[in-house]
C-alpha cells in the first residue's frame, strides 16, 4: 500500500473510530447508576401531548407542606433508602453529605419518551385521581435522572394526590370562634 492510500484510509477510519468512541462513552454513562422508584403526577393536566413524550413531576416522599400534603420541590434533593425503594427525600443544603444526590435539573418537571399510543395512555392514567404513577429511573453518579418507565397502581385511600389535597383544603370553611370577652369577632 502506498503512503497516499494509507492516508486516505486513515482519513476515513479516524472519524469512524471517534464516533464509535463517543457512542461507547455515552452508552456507558447512560447505563451507570442505581435504579429507583418514585411516585409521579402529571405536571399539568391541561397540557396536551407534545410529540411522543409525557411531562411529569416527581412527588418526593418526605417533602410535604405544613398540612402534610405532598409538594413539588425544585431544589436539589438527597435520596435515602436502598434501591429501588426510596424511604425519604431531603432537600439538599450546601455542604450537606449525600450518598444519592439528585441535581437541580432533575428535580424540575421531566419528560418520558414513549410511542404515541403509550404516551396518550400514560397521560390518561396520570390524570386519573384513583391511580398513582411510579417512575422507574436510573440515578447517574452525576445526579442526573434517566427515566426508564412509568407504571400505575391504585392510589391508597390514605394518600391523596396534590389535586385532591388542594380540593379538600378549599372545601374546609374557616371556623370563627367568638371572643372570650363576649364581644363579636372582627369581620
Amino acid at each position: 500500500m502506498t503512503r497516499a492510500a494509507l492516508l486516505r484510509l486513515g482519513a476515513v477510519l479516524l472519524p469512524l473510530a471517534g464516533l464509535a468512541g463517543l457512542w461507547l462513552t455515552t452508552d456507558r454513562t447512560a447505563s451507570q447508576g442505581q435504579v429507583w422508584l418514585a411516585p409521579v403526577e402529571g405536571f399539568d393536566p391541561m397540557d396536551r401531548l407534545q410529540g411522543h413524550y409525557v411531562r411529569y413531576q416527581i412527588v418526593w416522599p418526605g417533602i410535604v407542606d405544613e398540612d402534610g400534603s405532598p409538594r413539588w420541590s425544585y431544589e436539589p434533593v438527597c435520596i435515602e433508602g436502598r434501591p429501588p425503594i426510596i424511604t425519604e427525600v431531603i432537600e439538599r443544603q450546601p455542604g450537606m453529605a449525600c450518598a444519592n444526590p439528585v441535581n437541580a435539573q432533575s428535580v424540575e418537571p421531566g419528560r418520558f419518551y414513549a410511542s404515541l399510543e403509550r404516551a396518550q395512555s400514560i397521560e390518561r392514567q396520570l390524570a386519573d385521581p384513583k391511580l398513582i404513577g411510579t417512575l422507574r429511573f436510573r440515578l447517574r453518579p452525576d445526579g442526573q435522572i434517566v427515566p426508564l418507565d412509568i407504571s400505575f397502581a391504585p392510589r391508597p385511600a390514605n394518600r391523596p394526590s396534590r389535586r385532591q389535597a388542594a380540593d379538600a383544603a378549599r372545601e374546609i370553611e374557616p371556623v370563627v370562634e367568638p371572643a372570650s370577652d363576649g364581644s363579636d369577632p372582627p369581620r
